[in-house]
């Protein structure tokens, strides 16, 4: 019985061998085939991923820097703008002073003019006062030479009263 069962195990043992060795025969270059097929679509995907990350970076760090060169153009754009605005503004500023100094000089050149010509009738009035007051003080009519030589002096005397109160 022992020997049943060892040649049992032994036709068993090389049957299995032979099962072996044909579907090795059989069967392993198929499935060597399918594995390298396998093997090397799998490294296919991986560097097609590995580009992919690469061309993905390479286009994160493009549009980043294209942002960034954005935001600078934004940010010159916007201090040029208000370089200019603020030279508007001081060249308003500028303008607004000059008109309102131009005004205060002609409104001071009227007034000294408007002041002359008051002054001028003043002068006259005074001498035709003193011409008239002069007639009823010596009761006769004044004559060309006496009136110049009073109006001269009354002049005189009107510019040196108003030149002490000028001062």
């Amino acid at each position: 019985m022992l020997d049943i069962f060892v040649e049992r195990i032994l036709f068993v043992m090389v049957n299995f061998l032979v099962l072996v060795v044909i579907l090795r025969a059989l069967l392993m270059k198929p499935v060597s085939e399918f594995m390298e097929k396998r093997r090397q679509a799998i490294a296919d995907d991986i560097d097609t991923a590995r580009a992919n990350k690469e061309k993905s970076e390479a286009l994160l760090a493009e549009h980043q820097a294209m942002l960034d060169k954005g935001r600078e153009e934004a940010r010159t754009i916007i201090e040029d703008a208000e370089r200019r605005g603020e030279a508007r503004r001081q060249e308003i500023i500028e303008a607004a002073n000059k008109e309102a100094e131009a005004m205060l000089a002609r409104a001071n050149t009227e007034i000294e003019r408007s002041r002359d010509k008051a002054v001028e009738q003043l002068r006259q009035e005074v001498v035709t006062l003193s011409v008239l007051m002069a007639q009823k003080i010596l009761g006769r009519q004044v004559e060309s030479d006496d009136q110049r030589q009073l109006f001269q002096a009354v002049v005189r005397e009107l510019d040196e009263s108003y030149a002490k109160y000028s001062s």
